[in-house]
């Protein structure tokens, strides 16, 4: 009775896979913006669904299809605001300069490239990115100067990191 049951999920999964898989990788790529990212949500959704067993059934599998999209989706975005959040620390606390020269100049070289790209950001991320990077304030202090919101200042720090990273990652060869 169990494995005519487990064949029974297992059929109405696959249709529900062949049904919905175009539909629901769509969703997932226009929220990824990367087909291959999209088709590995989808794929490991569907490896969810299976394992649910007694939870699927035909009238909901398409809504339980996309509810579990949607969940990993927002899972892989908390690991990448994560991960950036350690890269932005490590950023943040590496020293600016060594007492090796060539060190020393690579780090000065950086420096400079970086303040360079900073130029190429919009006017209001450029401020507050320089305001926290170069003279060292604080979100808090750079809220109150500029009178802005300090959730504002963060985001604008944050826009700025994600941009300059990939300009000093290709210039500086990590």
């Amino acid at each position: 009775m169990e494995d005519l049951k487990n064949t029974q999920e297992m059929t109405l999964v696959a249709e529900a896979y062949t049904r919905y898989r175009t539909l629901l990788v769509a969703y997932a790529n226009k929220r990824t913006r990367n087909l291959a990212d999209a088709e590995d949500v989808v794929q490991e959704a569907f490896i969810k669904i299976i394992n649910m067993g007694d939870m699927v059934y035909a009238a909901t599998i398409r809504n339980l299809a996309f509810t579990t999209v949607q969940n990993l989706l927002i899972d892989r975005l908390r690991r990448r605001v994560v991960v950036s959040e350690v890269h932005s620390y490590i950023y943040d606390t590496q020293p600016e300069f060594t007492e090796e020269t060539e060190s020393g100049i690579h780090a000065n070289s950086l420096l400079q490239a970086e303040y360079a790209w900073t130029k190429t950001l919009p006017e209001a991320c450029r401020k507050v990115y320089c305001m926290n990077r170069f003279e060292e304030l604080t979100a808090e202090e750079i809220s109150k100067e500029l009178h802005i919101s300090r959730r504002t200042v963060e985001a604008q720090i944050q826009k700025g990191r994600r941009r300059v990273r990939p300009y000093l990652k290709a210039v500086g060869g990590f």
